[in-house]
């Protein structure tokens, strides 16, 4: 699919080749959204692509409706059908998928738990260098406030400077008034 499609419509693709497989009476064992890859070669100008597999047990007449319906999408860069065995045991295969899901269901809670562990552990090696360079910043600090303290016992105290007074000198009056015209 086109990698630049919203999820809800690439989810609306996949939602209606399970209702074609569904309506032919055939059964979807696994369905798997791998993502946005790189392409191979150039597609259509697109260089990556969204890949979804669709595993499905059906008959003959499901797979040219299905590809019917992939070929009308305007969404689909490339579509692949592979038929994995002539005559499948559909009690085994169902039985196989869903072991498969099972797995991949409890590979991926490991996943999330070693990610989030890991998240942790990052979180906590975080923290701990905050608190060491808060406690670098403090002494430094300390330092320097000890640094000013002896520099200012050092020093002899200087007495404060008299302060001048300045007299105003008289200013001349003048017995002129302003003349009126």
């Amino acid at each position: 699919m086109k990698p630049e499609l919203p999820a809800d419509a690439m989810e609306k693709v996949a939602t209606k080749i399970t209702k074609v497989i569904g309506d032919y009476s055939g059964s979807v064992l696994l369905k798997d959204d791998w993502g946005s890859r790189k392409l191979a070669y150039q597609i259509q100008k697109n260089t990556r692509g969204h890949y979804v597999l669709i595993n499905y047990l059906a008959t003959s007449d499901v797979v040219a409706e299905i590809e019917r319906h992939l070929r009308i999408d305007d969404s689909l860069l490339r579509f692949l059908t592979i038929r994995l065995e002539e005559d499948a045991d559909v009690e085994v295969r169902k039985a196989e998928a869903v072991e498969l899901n099972a797995k991949r269901a409890e590979e991926a809670k490991a996943r999330a738990e070693a990610e989030a562990k890991a998240e942790a552990e990052r979180e906590v090696a975080r923290a701990e260098r905050e608190a060491i360079q808060a406690e670098r910043d403090a002494a430094k600090a300390a330092e320097e406030a000890e640094a000013l303290a002896a520099a200012a016992e050092s020093q002899p105290e200087a007495s404060e400077p008299e302060a001048e007074t300045v007299e105003e000198a008289p200013t001349p009056e003048t017995d002129s008034a302003p003349e009126a015209e």
